[in-house]
């Protein structure tokens, strides 16, 4: 079984706006399965700009393989100067984000049209890990040209589920005593 971690709090939001133009509860824009029609967008305006995401609280797996970061995003590119740059970070909160992200990936290929994208984090990024319920999603856009943006529709934390702990040891019930005598 897999546990699969939407954004589900705002914590900053830059100057980060859903379609409409409007700030606030951007969460609910890009959780797992949300569809196209709602997105996160951000402008190019000659700076770059991060909006941070608490993600849902998960169960500790029992290994630290496939943690998957998958998100879905488009950038424009009106004026042939390059798409805009994404990073893409996981941090746990409660181990200093600033300089300590768990995983992070800056994609400097971003598609034009809605692309899904996936990076995983190898055991040893994944082992940092210590509490499933006090991760982040960082996205930051950097900058190109003024003018274009970042369009994400979807973003999770993809990551086994936590094992059932090994049943213990059958003991055999009403099975009769062995009896074992000696004769010389």
């Amino acid at each position: 079984m897999t546990q699969y971690a939407s954004p589900n709090g705002d914590n900053v939001d830059g100057s980060w706006t859903n379609r409409t133009g409007g700030q606030g509860a951007l969460n609910s824009n890009i959780r797992k399965d949300t569809g196209d029609g709602t997105y996160i967008v951000s402008e190019d305006t000659g700076s770059t700009d991060t909006c941070v995401f608490e993600i849902q609280n998960g169960d500790d797996p029992a290994s630290d393989s496939d943690h998957i970061v998958r998100y879905r995003a488009r950038s424009t590119d009106a004026m042939w100067m390059g798409v805009l740059p994404l990073t893409v970070s996981l941090y746990q909160d409660s181990l200093d984000p600033e300089d300590n992200p768990i995983w992070t990936n800056t994609n400097n290929s971003l598609a034009t049209s809605l692309t899904d994208y996936s990076f995983t984090l190898s055991d040893p990024e994944a082992a940092k890990i210590t509490d499933y319920d006090d991760l982040q999603l960082w996205f930051t856009r950097g900058t190109v040209m003024m003018g274009d943006n970042i369009h994400i529709t979807e973003a999770y934390f993809e990551y086994p589920d936590a094992s059932a702990p090994p049943a213990p040891a059958a003991v055999a019930k009403n099975q009769p005593e062995a009896f074992i005598m000696f004769v010389d």
